[in-house]
């Protein structure tokens, strides 16, 4: 699929499509355009210069681009650069002998991730700066990742650092009270069962 056919097709779905001949042009864009992120960024994996997945992992050594998803276009067959690719970290593969179709649903899949990535890292900055104004001491638990949340001002209020509290399930159980620890454990493993709908409970916390 020519380069010319992509921009087209993208522009169609309303999508500001900038486009390089030279790898290095792009890469030198990409590196210097800090405060304009891309939604998404293709790339051939033939190029002059360095392959796909080589440019890929140039990408990925930026911190403000390492979170852009990347789709790559490859005439080889999928499987052979399929490891290495990964490796770099491609998020998509496509032929380029695929039908537009193929190649567009690809693309729009990344754009729906990339823009609920943004939507979410938007949300929790506002929720960060809300719970900070209101000093008071918050904590959130993620059940699936096991990552904890805590305000800076519950930190402060046990006389921690903001660095001396992990952000696992793990460190929250080390602040408990040995003495409460079972009970709390008890209390919450009801919560998580579906057997109580809340999960409420006092106990003593260990103090810096």
């Amino acid at each position: 699929i020519a380069l010319s056919v992509m921009q087209s097709i993208l522009t169609k779905y309303n999508c500001h499509v900038k486009t390089f001949l030279d790898p290095l042009e792009a890469l030198a864009y990409l590196k210097e355009s800090k405060t304009t992120v891309p939604d998404v960024i293709i790339t051939d994996y033939g190029m002059p210069e360095m392959t796909g997945v080589e440019f890929i992992g140039e990408i990925n050594k930026c911190s403000h681009l390492v979170n852009v998803p990347t789709l790559i276009l490859t005439g080889h067959n999928i499987s052979e650069i399929y490891m290495s690719a990964i490796n770099a970290g491609a998020d998509a593969f496509a032929s380029k002998s695929s039908i537009q179709e193929v190649i567009v649903a690809q693309l729009l899949a990344l754009l729906r991730t990339s823009n609920l990535k943004k939507t979410q890292d938007t949300n929790h900055m506002i929720f960060k700066t809300a719970i900070e104004a209101t000093g008071d001491g918050i904590w959130d638990l993620d059940l699936e990742t096991k990552n904890l949340f805590l305000s800076g001002h519950f930190k402060e209020m046990l006389g921690y650092s903001f660095k001396e509290i992990g952000s696992n399930q793990d460190d929250w159980m080390k602040l408990i009270h040995p003495e409460d620890l079972s009970a709390v454990l008890n209390e919450f493993q009801e919560h998580i069962s579906g057997k109580k709908s809340r999960f409420e409970i006092e106990h003593r916390i260990l103090c810096n």
